[in-house]
Parts: structure tokens; C-alpha cells; sequence
């Protein structure tokens, strides 16, 4: 009998029946005298005698007993003594269907016997009679759901098999392998010392078309035998052993899900498995891979089919590690399936693009209905490395666990394309794609008699960082031809490489940074070159909670720089966590400013209603906004909030307005003049320019959010003045050195 719902019209193809309301009336004889009265043909659960036979026939030879509990009217017992298996006892608590079974086969197959019997107490068995107990459909029939009432009957129908097989004998069960039946039969079965190994039946049933027909072989052993539990589930696999009945049952339901997604797949039912997770293993049992099945919205699409493989490393980002991120993904291939491939078992060793799509292919043959695979591509996102996790010129440092970020890494490698030089590059291990913090190292000069490379604190190797600085060396205390005092506050400090940076570049700066986990501010103490002095000093603490009690004192901030993440790389937002740009805690920072204080916030958005948000509640709070994007694929975006007072008294607010507005330079190369001067301080101290001059800010896209040139770009009033004064018949226009300067 087929499992279902209580009192649930149930189709068998020739009627119907109904599940009793109560599990226990499964074992009432007269509701199966009542089911098999109504039915003259024979039903078959889970398929024939033709589709099982392969299986079976490895298991049950001429020589053995042969008990069949739950006989039925089906025509297996009769197809079995055909092929020469005569020592068949048939058994069912109907005595109706006893009758009819007996009177059809009397003749045809004499050696077959019908017996009428409980399989819960078979009182006409006699203890260790027989080698093979056959059951097709029964236990799922009896063990109805997961109450006490079928977990009662789960323990008797297995202890009366195992008191009727002989030692050696096998428990032959064909089953849905449904959660409450698998969990009860396998634990059972194993509880009582028996070898357990799965088998998968292909079954073409109309009835049950997305389910997997399971046979468990449970063999008895002699006590104490170490208990053995193994599986085949694919006609190309070898069989494979599992460690422990929990690995077992996760390995057959993790096969049922596969099978029941490739099947809803092949239907073209993919709204209905959309998102879902798919594990993927090899004949041994290793998983090695974790599919996501997508269907995009769109009206004309290129491909059938796609396969994307997840770069590895980037597997827990927003984008491919969320559902809403690989949704946004798959709007963005034009196929009418798309299937997400996370690489998990090939991750550890060296492998390819090429290697994984030859692995996957086979795969996507059993989810993809044939009119799709046939125009099956595979994509991925950039380029896909040989060599995941760590590069083998990689050299461990050192490595830790922290208690908010999990286990790290401080790796070492030499700088490419320049010998004198080392790269230190700090790894989380959920996330070993994403740099945390890259810094440069100088290697020893020969005779200087140093052994140790030489933290290189005037270089950057961010284009965010970059911005940031960019946007620091404008504020009016720094821009001036004499740099005055100036107190910063740096949220975040990860390796401390930019907090180095500012401290050494600005002997006039006082530069005070604020990290939650202490495991990072070690980090950056031992490894990172990060020194504490009466100019730089590290709090260990909740930014948000140092900005609001810090706002309550008297001391006041030049300039606050939000440079913190979220530590999960699922969420959209992952720079800054979202409670430093609320409205409220954005007016909090802006008391804690000076007058002429300036905000620098790094945004990193995958979500661009989230960037949008923060955008709004900044300019809402502070008016003067300026936003720069680093570069075409960075996501970063630097937000540079002005205080009121910011700008000097010959270019505020009127005057820059009816400076832009008349087509002036003067304003536009306010923020560029400083740029300029503090790039030829570099390059004589260091030979090291922060940002190539006016060729920078052509491939930075700069966003004034003042109230009356929202949404106008900075090109965009270049371009006007270069078109405006190349136009005047007679009259000198600007140099190239003035307009590019402008640019």
C-alpha cells in the first residue's frame, strides 16, 4: 500500500480508495477485504517484476524460502516462479484477496503457497523459516506517518521479520524511502545488527511520477558483527560504504531531492524547484557540487540552458550565495534555465574551467529536458583560476581564528611584475576570494644588513582607498598652503593600511580608529606594520557605540571616515552595516564634526535600492554630497558629506552655483588644485603619485548631490565649458593644460 494523507481520495489508475482517517485502520482486515473486493485487476505498487528484477534477482536465489508479507493481488509472486524461484509463501491480512490469489494460481504455479496472516504477529510462521522476506509496498502502507501509533508498528513488523529469517537471510524491502518510513526502517533494521544496503529501482509509474523507488537489502548477521551500511544509487556507481546511519539516511534523502528536482526539470517544471539546492556526488560518495536551478523572466531568450559556475571562493557573496543575488544574476542571462554550479569537492585542487564543465555536463543531461541541453552553454564570472584558495607562491605567514570573523590567514607572495617588492594580503576562510587588506613590502637591499622586508606605508593598493584620501587632502585644514591640525576618526580599521597611510602622509594629522574584534587590531599591530603613537591610536570597540558617546563629549572631529563591513558576504549591503547610515546616527556624526567637517563613507553594494538609500539619507542630513565611483568594475562607491561651513568663504554655496553656472573653472578646480599639489609632494618624497592627476578623474565618475545640481555630473559641466568656449569667433579659448585640469 502507498502512503498518503488520511481521508485523501487516493488514484490508482483503475479506481480510487480512501486512506482511513486513523493509521490504525491499516490494520483492520476488513478495510483491505473492502479495498481488494473493489478491485478484479491486479495493481502494481511500484512498478513490476520486470523493472526490480535486476535488483532482486541479485539477492534471491532457487534455493530460498521466499516470504512475501503484504502479497496483495499483485502478479510479482507469479512473475518470480516463472523464472524458477518456486519456494514462494505469500501472506496478507486479507482474507478476500488470500482466496482470489490462491484460486488464480492453484493451477499455474502448485509449489506457490497462500497463507492469511498479521505481518505484526504471524502466528503461522514458525521462528528462523525463512531465508528472504520480500515486501513491496507494506511497511510504508502500516508505518502511515511519523505518530507513536506507526512507530509502534514500524518495531513489530521488524521484529517479527527478524525472528522469522534465518541467520544470513536477507530483508528485501521496495519502499518510497518516505522521511518517517526510512528514518524507522533503517534504525530498526540497524539497531538489531543487520547489514543495510540501498538500491535504486527506475520505475516508469504514471501513478507516482516524481518519486524514487528505493530497495533496502537488509541482511541478518551473527551477533556482534560491525555494523555495515553501503549504497549503490546509480547503475554507473560502485557500491560505496557510509560511516554512520545519520550519513547513510542523509545520503539516500539528499538522492531522493536530486532525482525528484531532475524530474520536476525534465517536465519543465521549474517554477516549482526554482532555488532549490541540489547536491551533487561522485561514485565514491564526495560531494562535489551544490546546484541552484533558476528560471529567468524574459520574453525572447538566447540559450535553452545554462550552466553557471560559481567562481570558487565566491560562493557565500551576495550575489551567488544568496537566492536574491543568483536570482539578480539569472535575470541577466537570457536562457529559460539557468543552473547555478558551486564547486565544493574540485575546490582544494587544481582544476579548470574546461575540467568542471566536462564533470557538470553529464549532470545537466539529467536535469535538462533534451530540447534544452542541446543548446547547453556554460558561463562563469570573469576569470576562472587554475588554482583556488591560494596561490602556490603563497606563503603562510600566519594563521588564527577570530571570534566574529571565523579562521584567517596572513599570506605573502612576491609583488608581480616588480622584484624589489613583496604583497601581505590578510584571507578570511569564508570568504578566500576577497582581500580583507593588501599591503606592499619593500625586500631588504643588499649590505643594508636588515633581514626583514619594510612596511611600505606611502603606498596604496585600492582605488576606494585612493578616493578616500582624495577626498581627505581637500578638507580646508589640509588644502591649506600651510596643512593646520586635523582630527580624523577611522571606522573600521581591518590591516590598518589606510589608517597607516593618513598618520604618515599628514605629520599634522592626529588619526584615531576604532575595530570591534581585537583579533584584527592584532593583526594589524604584528603584521601589517600598524605603530600606536601620540598621533595614532586604535580603540577596540563598537563603532557605533564609541559615535554616540564620543558625539556627548566636548571633543569634535574634522573628519569621520565609515570604512567598516558587515562580516556577512551574503547580505546585499556589505559597506557600511546599515545602522551607521540611518538618518538618526548620520545627525549623531554630524555633531560629532567640527563646522568645516567632512564625512567619508565606502559604500559596497550589490543592491542598488540599498546604495540609493544611503545615498538619500545622506544627502537628506548633510546637503553637500560628493560621490565617487574608483573605476568601471569596482563597486565601491566613496560618499563625501559636507558640513555646512565646508567651503571657504570666496567659493560657498552662491558663489560655487553661479561659478558652474557661468561656465567658470574656478570651482571645479578647487577640489583638483590640492590633487595636483599633493601628487608633486609625493612623487618627490616617494617617487609614489596617490592618483594620476586630471587622467584620474576621466575614468572616476563624480556625482555632485547639492540642491541645485542633483544629479549633474561633473563631465557633464566640463564638457559644456570646453563646448562653450571653443565656440567664440575671435576670443582666446582655455590652454589644453587649463581644460584638462577642468576635466
Amino acid at each position: 500500500m502507498a502512503p498518503g494523507r488520511a481521508g485523501k481520495h487516493v488514484s490508482l489508475g483503475a479506481g480510487k480508495f480512501i486512506i482511513p482517517s486513523d493509521p490504525k485502520g491499516f490494520q483492520d482486515p476488513k478495510y483491505w477485504d473492502q479495498f481488494f473486493a473493489s478491485r478484479n485487476s491486479a495493481f502494481e505498487w511500484y512498478g513490476n517484476f520486470l523493472e526490480s528484477a535486476e535488483v532482486l534477482c541479485r539477492y534471491i536465489k532457487a534455493k530460498d524460502d521466499i516470504l512475501v508479507i503484504g502479497s496483495g493481488n499483485s502478479e510479482l509472486s507469479g512473475e518470480m516462479y516463472y523464472t524458477g524461484l518456486k519456494k514462494i509463501t505469500n501472506m496478507d491480512i486479507s482474507q478476500v484477496v488470500i482466496d482470489r490469489m490462491t484460486k488464480k494460481y492453484r493451477d499455474i504455479c502448485p509449489d506457490m503457497k497462500f497463507v492469511r496472516d498479521d505481518v505484526t504477529k504471524m502466528s503461522t510462521i514458525k521462528d528462523e523459516s525463512f531465508s528472504v522476506v520480500l515486501d513491496k509496498a507494506t511497511f510504508d502502507a502500516l508505518v502511515a506517518d511519523d505518530s507513536q501509533v506507526s512507530e509502534e508498528m514500524a518495531e513489530k513488523i521488524c521484529s517479527e521479520v527478524d525472528r522469522v529469517l534465518k541467520h544470513g537471510g536477507r530483508y528485501i524491502c521496495v519502499t518510497l524511502a518516505q522521511k518517517h518510513v526510512l528514518n524507522q526502517l533503517v534504525q530498526n533494521m540497524a539497531n538489531k545488527g543487520y547489514a543495510v544496503r540501498a538500491h535504486v529501482i527506475n520505475v516508469d509509474s504514471p501513478e507516482q511520477p516524481h518519486d524514487v523507488v528505493f530497495c533496502f537489502v537488509f541482511t541478518k548477521m551473527k551477533p556482534g558483527f560491525p555494523l555495515i551500511l553501503d549504497m549503490q544509487l546509480g547503475q554507473a556507481e560502485k557500491l560505496t560504504r557510509c560511516d554512520s546511519v545519520a550519513q547513510f539516511l542523509r545520503r539516500v534523502k539528499e538522492h531522493q531531492h536530486v532525482q525528484s528536482v531532475a524530474r520536476c526539470l525534465k517536465l519543465g517544471r521549474y517554477d516549482v524547484v526554482e532555488g532549490e539546492q541540489v547536491k551533487v556526488f561522485d561514485t565514491k560518495g564526495t560531494h562535489l557540487y551544490t546546484l541552484y536551478p533558476f528560471k529567468p523572466s524574459v520574453r525572447k531568450p538566447r540559450f535553452g540552458a545554462t550552466c553557471f559556475i560559481i567562481p570558487p571562493g565566491r560562493s557565500k557573496s551576495y550575489l551567488y550565495g544568496t537566492h536574491e543575488g543568483r536570482r539578480e544574476v539569472s535575470q541577466n542571462i537570457s536562457a529559460q534555465l539557468v543552473m547555478f554550479a558551486d564547486v565544493v569537492g574540485a575546490s582544494k585542487g587544481t582544476f579548470s574551467f574546461q575540467s568542471v564543465k566536462d564533470d557538470l555536463t553529464p549532470h545537466m543531461r539529467n536535469f535538462c529536458p533534451s530540447k534544452l541541453f542541446d543548446s547547453l552553454v556554460f558561463l562563469s564570472d570573469g576569470d576562472f583560476p587554475e588554482v583556488t584558495e591560494q596561490s602556490t607562491e603563497d606563503e603562510v605567514i600566519y594563521e588564527g581564528t577570530s571570534l566574529s570573523t571565523g579562521p584567517y590567514r596572513v599570506l605573502q607572495r612576491p609583488a608581480p611584475g616588480n622584484s624589489l617588492y613583496l604583497e601581505r594580503r590578510l584571507i578570511f576562510e569564508d570568504s578566500p576570494n576577497v582581500i580583507q587588506t593588501e599591503m606592499r613590502l619593500q625586500k631588504p637591499l643588499p649590505g643594508s644588513g636588515s633581514l626583514l622586508p619594510i612596511f611600505d606605508k606611502e603606498y596604496l593598493p585600492s582605488d576606494y582607498q585612493r578616493c578616500i584620501v582624495a577626498a581627505v587632502l581637500n578638507h580646508r585644514k589640509l588644502a591649506a598652503p600651510v596643512q593646520e591640525d586635523t582630527k580624523m576618526l577611522l571606522v573600521g580599521l581591518g590591516g590598518g593600511i589606510l589608517t597607516s597611510y593618513l598618520h604618515q602622509v599628514f605629520p599634522t594629522s592626529i588619526v584615531e580608529a576604532v575595530e570591534i574584534d581585537p583579533a584584527v587590531v592584532e593583526i594589524a599591530l604584528k603584521y601589517f606594520g600598524l605603530q600606536i603613537s601620540n598621533r595614532c591610536a586604535v580603540h577596540v570597540a563598537d563603532g557605533l557605540d564609541f559615535i554616540k558617546q564620543a558625539e556627548t563629549g566636548e571633543e569634535k572631529y574634522d573628519i569621520v571616515i565609515i570604512d567598516a563591513d558587515t562580516k556577512d558576504p551574503k547580505l546585499p549591503l556589505r559597506c557600511p552595516p546599515v545602522e551607521f547610515m540611518s538618518v538618526i546616527m548620520l545627525r549623531t556624526i554630524k555633531r560629532l564634526l567640527n563646522p568645516d567637517g567632512m564625512l567619508i563613507v565606502n559604500i559596497l553594494s550589490r543592491q542598488s535600492s540599498a546604495a540609493t538609500q544611503i545615498r538619500n539619507n545622506i544627502t537628506n542630513v548633510f546637503g553637500n554630497t560628493l560621490y565617487m565611483s574608483p573605476l568601471d568594475d569596482d563597486l565601491n562607491t566613496i560618499a563625501v558629506a559636507l558640513h555646512e561651513n565646508y567651503y571657504p568663504a570666496d567659493c560657498g554655496g552662491e558663489c560655487l552655483e553661479n561659478s558652474l553656472r557661468s561656465k567658470s573653472k574656478e570651482a571645479l578646480s578647487y577640489w583638483l588644485e590640492n590633487l595636483r599639489c599633493f601628487n608633486q609632494m609625493m612623487d618627490e618624497r616617494t617617487g609614489e603619485v596617490l592618483l594620476d592627476g586630471p587622467m584620474w578623474w576621466k575614468r572616476v565618475d563624480v556625482n555632485f548631490s547639492i540642491p541645485f545640481l542633483i544629479g549633474c555630473t561633473l563631465q557633464e559641466y566640463v564638457d559644456e565649458h570646453i563646448a562653450a568656449t571653443s565656440g567664440r569667433n575671435g576670443q582666446e579659448t582655455d590652454s589644453p593644460d587649463s581644460t584638462t585640469t577642468a576635466a
